[in-house]
């Protein structure tokens, strides 16, 4: 089954069937199909060609390519196939890159994730199953067809430059009338650049002379350095704009992405049809105390729905049989010189050892300060444990003067989650006294689950032990507060100005984090701790008076005056949340009442933020500690870089955002098509930069400047205007476009005679040119339930000048350059049974098998219309109105 059909497979249905021992006559075929489309399911549909028997025996003639006289189901289904696989291989490509973009998963990283022995490839097994963990729907045949487009040279495997050229979105510029022009513009503004920085050089240079004091006195040598100054702070001033910009835009694909993680489960709930379907997904969310699944915590406690105290609710870990021996130290030791990961048994161990010394501790723990010591606050991690061992080799290992408090955000993104929560927990339990720990958004189920941490377990250990870990970080701890002065957590408050840390530690923790859904039932005051929960995580301080809803979908946007009110009411003076990446690794807000720490230095190996720790002295001052650390880096470059030199191409933040625009314009260019052809009222195939930036706000995301970067997307015409083909056309995976174009070729060549007909029908009526929306709504009534894809193929196909509309020549240059099926050539029609109403499909397949065995001779059916007698109960119906099933996306 392709990706557009219904649920079900042919193969469902062979248990009863008998053998293929005889075929059918074209007479007989002929009276199954006209009996179908005679049947008051088909009657109702707007169809608006409806084959008669002369056509029908025409096409069985036409299918029977051997002339027997007489037709096999294989001489009826191959050919429907033919059409629709590059339908659907097309359909897996666009599923899955849009998959990839939604969880922020670089390709690269895919790639390794699929490699399960690490042996640089990837074999069709791996590839194979790792399809079906992304797109569950996706059918044999595509798998198949997919990998023979990857493995180029044929020898049974992929490669990484195999894998990335067929997987990547690519910018090519499209088929643009200008790009000569766009080129040279390009080449003249690199040319600015290479002056600006030759003049920086040569100002430079002249400084490092030896001053001769007879030609450089005083003045002149003050000159030298006032320009030399400010050549340096315009080159700065830029990358930092820069720099700015495209965090901006990275923040913002990042909302809508997490908004979509925080909303989902209400969106599937709401498209269940019974209340056990809906408890089905709203456990999803919920953790049992002894496997990870099921346990809903407090709410739905057997004692009313009344909060737990933490120690009530704590989770009961099964005993480890035959417990391995090993020594923390050892294990510590390892993780910070090699790198070496424990066997899984160790590794149970010590999470199941962890958790167990987490789970007492409360809510909100308490943090001293050394006498002659400090605390340093370490911010999110996110799987780069070479940040981890810098900050620790920087600092050294907890003792009596040197605590450490982790806030939060341990694993996902990053290439090594698994090695910075064992280091993390081994010196937990090594040093219990000096070492805390704050839980954050990403250490949770879904979320894992959405950004690789859970591929990144099962790769390196198993499920059993992803279970383990995820049940473990319902143990920890929300915030702690340090020397009585410092309320450390990972996101921020909840809207509840008189909240205390008394609230907090009322919380049920042990659960998975709550979405803003969660807080809508229960009692007010269960809704108020849900929401401070979901708040601790998820929320981030903004420039607002007071509060105001968070575009990531959970959590809030605080201001000055809830800060104020929370420290007052628990007698603190400053606020230290991690959560957020900015370019120093660390940001004040409210007048410093609250400071932001992030640690991932390089965040995902793509941006070129510095990280920061904290230090928190006996005074009560903040120090922070910044620094880089490329290790991951430089190892990425040796891997896919031919020199270390092209770090500053790579291994850019404005990289990894253009990277995820492309393929978000590549998976909503119907869309985005739509929307700019309402604001092209004159129909040049042109938009403003406005209107421009417009449809992207509307289509994609508002929150990205797109009048700042649009320069790095489009290419303008000479007039200033866009075109908005081949800005659509410019961002292009080479497997779906070559499937997409050959499959619309064929499409248009079996069309081709009926929209001749209806070209001819609007014309007498005086319409002579058609919009993308209007060829996609009459395209409908060729195929009900044709997909927008297939539809803007189609239409991509016909517009021979590239402006969007297609114009009545432009209709007879399309059909003329391609060979024309007969009218009476009725393929399509099974096709669109086949993709769009499969139980039809399904039936049609069932009685042709059954006349076929009985070998009959004769167009008589014996008085039994088949297609009246078919099931009526709502599972097995066979017919529904074409157009309204679930999986057909409609223009």
């Amino acid at each position: 089954m392709g990706c557009c059909q219904a649920k079900g497979t042919p193969e469902e249905s062979k248990e009863n069937e008998e053998p293929l021992m005889a075929g059918v006559t074209y007479e007989q075929f002929a009276k199954l199909l006209e009996q179908h489309y005679a049947s008051p399911d088909v009657q109702s549909q707007n169809t608006t060609y409806r084959p008669a028997g002369e056509a029908w025996k025409f096409t069985a003639k036409e299918l029977d390519k051997d002339d027997k006289g007489f037709l096999h189901w294989e001489d009826i289904e191959k050919p429907v196939k033919d059409i629709s696989l590059d339908l659907e291989r097309a359909t897996a490509i666009s599923n899955i890159i849009e998959i990839i973009t939604r969880s922020r998963v670089q390709l690269r990283h895919l790639f390794r994730t699929l490699d399960v022995d690490g042996g640089g490839s990837v074999s069709k097994k791996e590839f194979t199953e790792g399809l079906l963990m992304l797109n569950r729907d996706i059918d044999v045949d595509t798998v198949d067809g997919l990998w023979a487009m990857l493995d180029r040279d044929s020898d049974e495997s992929v490669s990484l430059s195999e894998f990335m050229a067929g997987l990547s979105v690519n910018d090519t510029l499209g088929k643009h009338p200008d790009v000569e022009t766009f080129m040279s513009q390009q080449v003249k503004g690199a040319q600015r650049r290479s002056r600006s920085r030759a003049n920086l050089t040569k100002v430079l240079e002249e400084s490092k002379l030896k001053v001769d004091p007879e030609r450089f006195q005083g003045e002149a040598i003050e000159a030298a350095a006032k320009k030399i100054q400010k050549l340096y702070r315009q080159q700065k001033s830029l990358r930092m704009l820069r720099s700015r910009i495209w965090q901006a835009v990275a923040r913002a694909l990042d909302d809508v992405d997490e908004m979509e993680v925080n909303m989902s489960t209400a969106a599937q709930i709401a498209g269940k049809t019974s209340n056990e379907d809906a408890r089905s997904v709203a456990s999803d969310d919920s953790v049992d105390t002894q496997t990870g699944e099921g346990y809903n915590g407090g709410l739905d406690s057997p004692k009313g729905g009344s909060t737990l105290s933490p120690l009530q609710a704590s989770i009961d870990l099964p005993e480890i049989v035959d417990r391995p021996q090993y020594s923390l130290p050892d294990v510590i030791s390892e993780l910070m010189v090699n790198t070496a990961l424990p066997s899984e048994e160790v590794a149970q161990c010590i999470v199941t050892d962890a958790t167990r010394l987490l789970q007492v501790l409360p809510n909100v723990g308490q943090v001293s300060i050394p006498e002659n010591g400090k605390v340093h606050v370490v911010g999110d991690l996110h799987g780069q444990v070479e940040d981890l061992q810098l900050i620790l080799g920087d600092c050294g290992m907890p003792d009596s003067d040197r605590c450490y408090l982790f806030n939060g955000d341990f694993v996902d993104r990053g290439p090594s989650g698994v090695e910075c929560l064992l280091l993390l927990y081994s010196l937990k339990l090594q040093y219990p006294d000096y070492v805390f720990l704050n839980r954050g958004n990403h250490e949770t189920r879904r979320l894992n689950e959405k950004y690789g941490f859970d591929e990144e377990v099962k790769t390196k250990y198993s499920f059993e032990m992803f279970q383990m870990i995820t049940t473990s970080f319902t143990a920890l701890p929300l915030a702690h507060v340090v020397g009585d002065h410092f309320f450390v957590i990972h996101g921020g408050l909840g809207p509840d100005p008189k909240t205390t840390i008394n609230d907090y530690n009322q919380i049920d923790r042990f659960r998975q984090i709550p979405r803003r859904d969660d807080s809508t039932t229960g009692t007010p005051e269960q809704r108020r701790l849900i929401r401070i929960f979901e708040s601790a995580v998820w929320s981030d301080p903004r420039d607002v008076d007071d509060w105001v809803e968070s575009k990531r979908g959970a959590g809030i946007f605080f201001g000055e005056l809830l800060v104020s009110q929370f420290l007052k009411t628990n007698g603190l003076s400053k606020l230290i949340r991690s959560h957020e990446s900015y370019q120093p690794g660390y940001h004040e807000h409210h007048d410093r009442k609250t400071v932001t720490v992030f640690s991932a230095s390089n965040y995902c190996g793509i941006d070129d933020n510095r990280g920061c720790y904290l230090t928190v002295t006996p005074n009560k001052e903040v120090q922070y500690s910044q620094y880089k650390c490329a290790t991951h880096l430089k190892n990425l470059l040796k891997e896919h870089s031919s020199s270390i030199a092209d770090y500053d191409n790579v291994a850019t933040a404005e990289e990894n955002a253009l990277r995820r625009l492309r393929m978000l314009i590549f998976t909503r260019k119907t869309k985005l098509m739509h929307a700019f052809q309402q604001s092209d009222s004159d129909k040049t195939g042109k938009v403003k930069l406005e209107h421009w930036v417009e449809a992207m706000s509307a289509v994609i995301n508002d929150g990205v400047p797109w009048l700042n970067i649009h320069s790095k997307l489009v290419i303008r015409e000479t007039d200033g205007l866009i075109a908005y083909i081949p800005f659509l056309e410019r961002y292009q995976n080479p497997m779906q476009s070559k499937w997409m174009n050959e499959w619309a070729n064929k499409m248009i060549s079996l069309l081709g005679s009926r929209m001749q007909s209806w070209l001819a029908r609007n014309q007498s009526e005086g319409v002579t040119e058609f919009s993308y929306y209007g060829i996609c709504e009459s395209l409908r009534g060729f195929l009900p339930g044709l997909s927008e894809l297939g539809a803007y193929y189609i239409i991509l196909n016909l517009d021979t000048n590239g402006d969007g509309f297609i114009a009545f020549d432009e209709f007879v240059r399309a059909f003329s350059s391609r060979p024309q099926q007969s009218k009476k050539f009725c393929l399509v029609e099974l096709w669109e049974m086949f993709t769009f109403d499969m139980p039809s499909y399904m039936y049609f397949r069932r009685v042709f098998l059954k006349y076929s065995n009985r070998n009959m001779s004769t167009g008589s059916f014996q008085g039994l219309n088949p297609l009246q007698q078919r099931p009526k109960d709502g599972k097995n119906n066979p017919r529904s109105p074409r157009g309204k099933k679930k999986n057909a996306q409609h223009c």
